[in-house]
C-alpha cells in the first residue's frame, strides 16, 4: 500500500491526500537519482503490479503529480509518499507469471544471437578450410581450394589458395573475396 500526503505550493500545510495500490505493491525501496546535473537524492520507489497492464510499474512516490498514479491533480499540487509491500498472492503469481515471460524472451533472443554467431564463423574463411571464391575480378566465382595461409597484405588481410586437392596451383587472394564451404 501506498500512503499519499498532499502538498500545495505556496501553502505550508500538507493534508493526507489518499492510500492507493492496496495489495499491488511488490517491492518497496529507496533509490538514488539524479535531479540535477550534479544533484543526486534518495526517493522512495514502489514496483507496483499494473492489473490493466499485466506488467509490473516502478512508480517514484518522492515527488508526483497526481495523473500519475490517478490521484486528484491540479495547478501547484503534488503529491509525496511511503509504501511498504503488500501483494497479494495473485498479483505476486502475475508478476512471477511476467518475469518468467521476459526470461524466456532473453534467452529465446540470447540463443538466436548465438546460432547468428555461430552460422558468421562458419562462412567467415580461415586456415585450414575449404574456401571458394564468393567475389573478385581476377579468378573466376566459384572456383574452390583449400586455404593453407592467411596473413597481412600491401592492402588488406589476403590468403593463399591451393586450387583443387591434388593440383599444385596456388592462388594469392584478398581474404574478403572467399567464402568458406560449410563441412
Amino acid at each position: 500500500m501506498i500512503r499519499w500526503t498532499r502538498h500545495e505550493d505556496g501553502t505550508k500545510g500538507t493534508t493526507e491526500a489518499a492510500q492507493s495500490h492496496h495489495g499491488l505493491v511488490l517491492k518497496a525501496f529507496w533509490k538514488t537519482v539524479r535531479i540535477m546535473w550534479s544533484v543526486w537524492e534518495s526517493h522512495p520507489h514502489a514496483l507496483v503490479w499494473d492489473e490493466e497492464g499485466q506488467k509490473p510499474r516502478l512508480l517514484d512516490i518522492h515527488r508526483t503529480h497526481g495523473g500519475l498514479v490517478g490521484l486528484p491533480e491540479g495547478r501547484g499540487i503534488y503529491y509525496t509518499g511511503n509504501a511498504e509491500a503488500d501483494a497479494t498472492p495473485e498479483a505476486q503469481a502475475g508478476y512471477e507469471a511476467y518475469e518468467a515471460e521476459q526470461a524466456a524472451e532473453r534467452r529465446a533472443l540470447e540463443d538466436a544471437r548465438a546460432k547468428r554467431l555461430m552460422e558468421a564463423e562458419a562462412r567467415e574463411p580461415r586456415k585450414g578450410r575449404w574456401v571458394k571464391i564468393a567475389k573478385g575480378r581476377k579468378y573466376p566465382k566459384g572456383l574452390e581450394g583449400f586455404c593453407f595461409w592467411t596473413g597481412g597484405g600491401k592492402w588488406g588481410p589476403r590468403a593463399g589458395v591451393q586450387i583443387g586437392e591434388e593440383s599444385g596451383e596456388v592462388i594469392w587472394i584478398a581474404l574478403g573475396n572467399l567464402e568458406a564451404i560449410p563441412a
